[in-house]
C-alpha cells in the first residue's frame, strides 16, 4: 500500500514538472499574440490629438470602362457573319412580312354543319363574302379549300398555302 502512494506521489510531481515547463514556453507566446493584435487594433484608433493616425485614405477615382465586343460569334462557322448573310437574312424577313400583309382572306363565318348519318358525310355551311356556300371536305370555294372540321370549328387553306381556323359564329 505504501509502494502505492509513494508511485502517485513520484508521478504527480513528474506531471507538474511537464505542466510547469510547458507553462514556461506557452505564456511568452500567448503574450506575444495579444501584443499584436493590441498593437493593430491601437494603429485605427484615433491620437491624442484627435487625429486618425496611420491609417490610409483612399479617394474615389472615376474609372472610365470601354468594352471591345468585336469578338468571334461561336454559332457562325467562320466567325462572323458576311455582309452577305445579313443582307439576306433582313430580306427574307422582309419578304415575310410583305407575305403575311399582301393576304387578305375573304369574310368567312361558319354557321354550322348538318350531318347524313347514312352516308357519313357532314356538310358545313359558311357565308363567305356575303354568299351563304355550303361545303364538305376537300371541296373548293374561290381559292377556299375545307380541310378539316367539328361542330365548334373549322379549318381551311386559303391559295394552297396558308391555313386559318374560324369558330362558329354564336
Amino acid at each position: 500500500m505504501q509502494l502505492q502512494l509513494l508511485n502517485s506521489e513520484s508521478s504527480k510531481s513528474t506531471d507538474m514538472k511537464v505542466r510547469s515547463k510547458s507553462t514556461y514556453i506557452l505564456l511568452p507566446l500567448v503574450l506575444i499574440l495579444w501584443g499584436i493584435v493590441a498593437f493593430k487594433i491601437s494603429k485605427y484608433l484615433p491620437d491624442q490629438e484627435g487625429q486618425i493616425s496611420r491609417r490610409t485614405l483612399v479617394e474615389n477615382k472615376h474609372v472610365d470602362y470601354n468594352l471591345h465586343l468585336d469578338y468571334r460569334n461561336p454559332f457562325f462557322e467562320d466567325g462572323r457573319e458576311s455582309n452577305k448573310d445579313q443582307q439576306l437574312n433582313s430580306q427574307l424577313a422582309q419578304s415575310q412580312k410583305d407575305q403575311k400583309k399582301e393576304i387578305q382572306w375573304p369574310r368567312i363565318v361558319y354557321k354550322g354543319s348538318i350531318e347524313n348519318a347514312q352516308k357519313e358525310k357532314t356538310v358545313y355551311i359558311f357565308e363567305i363574302k356575303g354568299k351563304e356556300v355550303s361545303l364538305m371536305l376537300k371541296e373548293e370555294f374561290e381559292d377556299l379549300q375545307l380541310i378539316r372540321g367539328s361542330a365548334d370549328e373549322v379549318t381551311f387553306r386559303y391559295q394552297k398555302k396558308y391555313k386559318k381556323t374560324i369558330k362558329k359564329a354564336t
